[in-house]
C-alpha cells in the first residue's frame, strides 16, 4: 500500500475533527436538552408527590379517628396496649398491639415510637425465643416503669426454661430499678430459682417494684427442690413499695423480708396435699410459717386464701387455752390493724373461726368465704389439715365468739345449709349492712327446684338474729319456706333494709307477700322493711306480676302522701308477728347516776318513736330488676313505672 502524503492526512484530519466538534456540540446540545427535561421530570415529580402526601392527608383527614389530637390517641393506645396483651396469642411474637399500632399509619407510628408507656411490657411466653423484640422493648420504653411477664410454654424442657429465664434476667440487668411489675410463672425449680436469686441478690435494689407474682406451676410435688425451702427469709435490704404479693406453690421465706413491709394486699395458693409427708423436695404451708410470715406485713389490707387452707400445727397462747398436743406450736395472734378484706376457698366450716383467732383485726370490713363441705371420712382430712385425733374434737368444738366490730360485708358460699349456722354463729357482727349467702350445691340451671335446700331461720344462724343496720341482702339458690310467718320471721330482724336480691330461689311469694303486707287495722303502715326501695329477681321461676304490684302500690302510696294512722295506733301492729323477743344485752359500765333501766326505756321509747315513722311512711321503691323470671312478661314488668318505680330492668335470655 502506498504511503499517503501529509497533505492528504492532515486535510483528513481537519475533516474529522470538523465532524467531532459538531458531534460535541450536538452532544453537548442534547445534554442541555435532556438536563432541562430532567429538571422538569424532577419538578413534576415533586409536584406529584406533594399533591399525593395532600391528597393522603385529606383522606386522613375523612377519618373522624384522625380528628383527635396526638394526646388523646397517646391515652388510647397506652389503654388498649394495656388492655389487649394477655389476650394476643403467644406464638406470634411480631404481632402484639405495640407493634401493630406502629403499623397502621406515619402518624400513628410516629406517635407510638415516641410513647414509652407502649413498650414498658416486657412479654416472654412464645414457643420461639425472639432476644431482638426484648432489646427493641426495652429501647423505646425509655425510662417508663417496666411490667415483666414470664410464661413457659407447655412443651418446654425443665432446662430450656431455666436458659431462657437466664437470658432474659441478663437483658434486664441494667434496667432492674425500672421493674413496676413481675409476673413469673415457670414449671419448675430451676428458673424461679434463677429470679428468687436476683430478687435476694441485696446488689439489686428494686425500688420500683410493686407487684410481684410467683407461681410454679408444676404438678409433680418433686419439681420443688431443696433450694427453695429455705428455713429463714433469704436477703436483706431497705423496705421497698411492694403492694401487691402472690405466691402459688413457692414457699413464703423465698420472698426478702424487707419486700414485705408496705405490702397490702396478699394472695397465696397452696392447694391442699394428698399426704402430710414432707421433705427435701415437698413444701406444705404450715400456719406457724404463715404467722411468721403475716408477722412482716403490718400494712396488709386484703389477704387472699385460693384454695388455700394452712396445715395447723399451732394453737392460741392463750390463759383459758392449755397446750392440747406436745405436736402444736405454741403462738401469740397476729396484728394486723389494717387487714379489711379476706377472701377464703375452700375451707371446712370449722377451719374459719379457728384461723380468724390467731388474728387481731379491728378493721375487718369483708369476709367473702365459699366452705367445702366435710367429707364423710373426716379423720384422714382432719390429719391432712393438722388437727390430731385427740386435738380436733376439742378445736373444732370451741365456743370461743369472735365480735367482728368493723365488719360490715358478709358473702358466704356452701353446699349445705347447716354449714352457715356452723360458721357465722361463732362471730357477733354488731354492724352488719351487707349480706350475701348463696347455695353451690351441684344443681345446674333449669334443675327440678326440689334440690334446693330450705333457707334456714335467722336464729340458727347468728347468735343475736337482729340485724339493725343491716341494709343489702342477697339470698341464691335456696327454698323459702312456706311455713306461716316465715317472712316476718326473717325480714322483721332487718328495719334498714334497703335493697333484697333473690337469685334462683323458690318459695319467693312469700317473701314478697310479707313486704306488701299492712298493719292488721288496715292501716297504710307496712310490717316490715320500711326503708326498702330495691327489689332485685333472677330466674325465679314461681314469682308472678301480682305480689310486685302489691308492694309497689302499699309502700309508694304511702310515701308519696297517703292516708297515715297515727303513730299511737300503728305501734301495736307494726310490731306484730312471728319475731320472738331476743333476751336483752348484759350491760356494763354504767355511769355515775344512771340506772339501767331508765337508760333503756329512754333508748326503747325512742326507737319505737323511729320505727312508728318509718312504718307510717316507707321509703318508695323506686328500682326493681326483672332477670328470666319465666311468669313475669317485660309489659307486666314495665307496668310498675305507671306506680311510680323510676327504673325497672327487664331480660330474658330466651327471648
Amino acid at each position: 500500500m502506498a504511503r499517503r502524503r501529509k497533505t492528504s492526512i492532515d486535510k483528513e484530519f481537519g475533516i474529522v475533527d470538523a465532524q467531532l466538534e459538531i458531534l460535541r456540540t450536538r452532544e453537548a446540545e442534547f445534554q442541555r436538552i435532556l438536563d432541562d427535561m430532567q429538571r422538569l421530570k424532577d419538578s413534576v415529580s415533586g409536584q406529584r408527590q406533594e399533591l399525593e402526601a395532600k391528597q393522603k392527608e385529606l383522606h386522613s383527614e375523612r377519618q373522624p379517628i384522625n380528628w383527635l389530637p396526638a394526646e388523646l390517641l397517646i391515652h388510647i393506645f397506652v389503654t388498649f396496649t394495656g388492655a389487649d396483651l394477655d389476650n394476643y396469642d403467644p406464638s406470634e411474637v411480631y404481632h402484639r398491639p405495640p407493634v401493630i399500632i406502629s403499623h397502621v399509619s406515619s402518624r400513628w407510628r410516629s406517635i407510638s415510637l415516641g410513647t414509652s408507656q407502649m413498650w414498658s411490657r416486657i412479654s416472654v411466653q412464645s414457643a420461639t425465643w425472639n432476644p431482638r423484640s426484648i432489646v427493641a422493648f426495652l429501647a423505646r420504653s425509655g425510662k417508663a416503669p417496666l411490667d415483666i411477664v414470664f410464661i413457659s410454654p407447655i412443651a418446654m424442657t425443665s432446662e430450656e426454661e431455666y436458659r431462657r429465664a437466664d437470658r432474659l434476667l441478663i437483658h434486664l440487668s441494667h434496667d432492674i430499678r425500672r421493674i413496676r411489675s413481675i409476673a413469673f410463672q415457670s414449671r419448675s425449680s430451676e428458673a424461679m430459682q434463677k429470679l428468687v436469686g436476683v430478687l435476694t441478690l441485696t446488689s439489686n435494689v428494686f425500688s420500683s417494684l410493686r407487684s410481684l407474682n410467683l407461681s410454679v406451676v408444676s404438678l409433680e410435688p418433686s419439681s420443688i427442690t431443696s433450694p427453695l425451702i429455705p428455713a429463714h427469709f433469704r436477703g436483706s435490704g431497705t423496705n421497698l413499695s411492694l403492694t401487691y404479693l402472690r405466691l402459688e406453690k413457692l414457699p413464703l421465706f423465698n420472698i426478702p423480708k424487707h419486700f414485705l413491709h408496705n405490702l397490702t394486699t396478699l394472695e397465696l395458693c397452696f392447694p391442699p396435699k394428698k399426704s402430710t409427708a414432707e421433705g427435701p423436695t415437698s413444701y406444705m404451708l404450715r400456719m406457724s410459717q404463715l404467722i411468721r410470715f403475716l408477722n412482716y406485713t403490718p400494712n396488709l389490707q386484703e389477704l387472699i386464701l385460693s384454695n388455700t387452707v394452712p396445715y395447723m400445727d399451732v394453737y392460741l397462747d392463750v390463759a383459758d387455752a392449755p397446750q392440747i398436743s406436745d405436736a402444736l406450736l405454741q403462738v401469740s395472734p397476729v396484728e394486723l390493724i389494717h387487714l379489711r378484706t379476706l377472701d377464703w376457698t375452700y375451707p371446712f366450716g370449722p377451719d374459719i373461726h379457728h384461723f380468724v383467732s390467731f388474728l387481731n383485726v379491728p378493721a375487718l370490713e369483708k369476709i367473702d368465704v365459699g366452705v367445702e363441705e366435710l367429707p364423710i371420712l373426716r379423720t384422714n382430712v382432719l390429719l391432712l389439715r393438722g388437727y390430731p385425733d385427740t386435738a380436733a374434737s376439742q378445736l373444732f368444738a370451741s365456743h370461743r365468739v369472735i365480735e367482728l366490730g368493723a365488719l360490715r360485708d358478709v358473702s358466704l358460699q356452701c353446699r349445705h345449709e347447716d354449714t352457715i349456722g356452723s360458721v357465722l354463729r361463732k362471730f357477733a357482727f354488731p354492724i352488719l349492712e351487707k349480706l350475701e349467702l348463696t347455695h353451690v350445691g351441684g344443681r345446674g340451671r333449669g334443675a327440678s327446684r326440689d334440690a334446693l335446700p330450705t333457707f334456714p331461720r335467722l336464729e340458727s344462724m347468728f347468735r343475736d338474729p337482729r340485724l339493725p343496720v343491716l341494709t343489702h341482702l342477697t339470698i341464691c339458690r335456696f327454698e323459702i319456706s312456706a311455713e306461716l310467718g316465715k317472712a316476718e320471721a326473717m325480714l322483721g330482724y332487718m328495719p334498714a333494709l334497703v335493697s333484697l336480691t333473690l337469685d334462683e330461689c323458690g318459695g319467693v311469694w312469700k317473701l314478697l307477700d310479707g313486704l306488701q303486707q299492712r298493719s292488721a287495722v288496715g292501716g297504710p303502715a307496712v310490717r316490715v322493711c320500711p326503708r326498702l326501695e330495691a327489689l332485685a329477681l333472677w330466674r325465679c321461676a314461681d314469682v308472678e306480676i301480682t305480689p310486685l304490684i302489691g308492694i309497689v302500690i302499699a309502700r309508694n302510696r304511702n310515701s308519696s302522701g297517703g292516708s297515715a294512722i297515727p303513730p299511737s295506733d300503728n305501734a301495736g301492729a307494726a310490731n306484730k308477728g312471728t319475731v320472738r323477743p331476743m333476751k336483752k344485752l348484759r350491760r356494763q359500765g354504767h355511769g355515775v347516776g344512771e340506772g339501767p333501766s331508765s337508760r333503756a326505756a329512754s333508748s326503747n321509747i325512742l326507737s319505737s318513736i323511729i320505727a312508728m315513722e318509718e312504718a307510717a311512711r316507707p321509703a318508695r321503691i323506686s328500682y326493681v330488676r326483672i332477670e328470666d323470671c319465666a311468669m313475669i312478661g317485660e309489659e307486666q314488668a314495665m307496668s310498675l313505672r305507671a306506680l311510680g318505680v323510676a327504673e325497672v330492668v327487664w331480660s330474658n335470655e330466651e327471648e
